[in-house]
């Protein structure tokens, strides 16, 4: 075996890290339990009736507005919103 040189080492070392960085770990199985299906039901039933909006031009208000009501305090025997 011949001694390597620090730039062939080198290129050599590159070449396996992004091969290892390249890959891909498979995608996860969806989630098809009781209470998710139960929720994705009535998420869809509600949306129908119109009582859940996809999009409104309100909704950044209402994000700010809701983020402005709701205040985190943590203590070390419980937290509380």
């Amino acid at each position: 075996m011949s001694p390597q040189t620090p730039a062939l080492r080198n290129t050599a070392i590159a070449l396996a890290l992004s091969i290892l960085c390249c890959a891909q770990a498979p995608m996860p199985e969806p989630v098809t339990d009781q209470e998710t299906e139960l929720g994705d039901q009535m998420y869809k039933e509600l949306k129908a009736k119109g009582e859940i909006v996809a999009s409104s031009p309100r909704i950044e208000i209402d994000r700010q507005a809701g983020a402005k009501q709701f205040v985190t305090v943590e203590d070390t025997t419980a937290t509380a919103y």
